[in-house]
């Protein structure tokens, strides 16, 4: 098994942002109810956040950053990294990190890594 240590390095917070609106997966269509009470009880999925079609995963990734920086008290400044986790990137290139430190105002030398 592999370890590595990088020293001065650390996590100092997490923001998710989801959809307002949702839908019950026993209200799907496709599934007759027997069928979206075996779906829940297999995946855990009670209900699924629906976006509108003019909204991408880096709108709610950018709300969800700018309240992590007002609840650190932090300035742009202050960030060396940003990771954007998703199965849902907005494109292929650029990487969608890479879009939020524009749209954040982060420094040009900010570390900015996509995790899928």
């Amino acid at each position: 098994m592999a370890y590595i240590q990088i020293d001065k390095v650390g996590l100092k917070g997490i923001a998710v942002c989801v959809p307002k609106t949702s839908e019950e997966t026993t209200s799907l269509s496709f599934f007759s109810n027997e069928e979206s009470q075996k779906f829940i009880m297999v995946t855990g999925v009670k209900r699924r956040r629906i976006s509108n079609s003019e909204t991408c995963t880096s709108d709610l990734c950018y709300h969800a950053a700018k309240n992590l920086l007002k609840d650190l008290r932090w300035a742009t400044d202050d960030v060396d990294c940003i990771n954007f986790v998703t199965q849902t990137f907005d494109y292929i290139l650029p990487a969608t990190s890479c879009i939020l430190q524009h749209r954040l105002g982060l420094k040009q030398d900010v570390l900015a890594l996509d995790i899928s």
